[in-house]
């Protein structure tokens, strides 16, 4: 992630927990081989999101004052950043799951969909 994405990814964790959402940073990677070769992955997976985290929710009649946590994922974007094909689907995944999945593009702040670049 560059320097612009960083004070992109701030402004969302800021904007999004005056709103109730709780994230997390999420990076994904690959560290370098040690002596042995070895190589560890790290990050959620391939294409999850920059952000990850609840939106807690209350739910009516059977969990009557219960609150519980939806999932949320957050992709971040520069203006002109576009999505990964694998961004895509871990997106698209968390939104079939009735999670919340959004993409912020500078400072838009906007639901996934797949007509977005």
């Amino acid at each position: 992630m560059g320097q612009k994405e960083t004070r992109y990814l701030k402004h969302a964790l800021v904007r999004l927990s005056k709103h109730g959402y709780r994230l997390f940073r999420n990076n994904v990677g690959l560290t370098p081989a040690d002596p042995a070769g070895r190589r560890v992955r790290y990050g959620l997976c391939r294409g999850s999101s920059d952000l990850v985290g609840w939106l807690p929710t209350t739910v009516t009649q059977d969990d009557v004052g219960r609150t519980l946590a939806v999932f949320a994922a957050v992709e971040v974007k520069t203006p002109e950043g576009l999505l990964s094909v694998t961004q895509r689907r871990f997106l698209a995944a968390v939104q079939a799951a009735g999670g919340v999945a959004l993409v912020v593009r500078g400072n838009t702040v906007q639901p996934y969909s797949e007509t977005l670049p």
